[in-house]
């Protein structure tokens, strides 16, 4: 669940870890999960991961959005679907 602290006037800016691609998050986490299946153990190179979910009319990307690729893996480990976005 997300944080009680979270408000929908909560900004949130962040990038990839080389710094080409900007976002900001405008309002409260719909979910918040921590995941330990080997599909983001793969993927994070940690044993856990966690993450945060917005509703995709709250995510704007701020800077080089033509650098953005879409990673679709059909099926992970858990039988769950997942789709990352990464820079190119």
């Amino acid at each position: 669940m997300p944080s009680s602290k979270q408000t929908v006037n909560d900004i949130y800016r962040g990038s990839c870890f080389c710094g080409e691609v900007e976002v900001e998050v405008v309002g409260a986490a719909v979910a918040e999960l921590v995941c330990d299946c080997t599909v983001c153990q793969n993927w994070s190179a940690t044993p856990i991961t966690g993450t945060a979910l917005f509703r995709p009319e709250n995510v704007r990307i701020t800077k080089r959005a033509d650098s953005l690729r879409r990673y679709v893996r059909m099926r992970g480990i858990s039988g769950v679907s997942a789709v990352t976005t990464v820079a190119m």
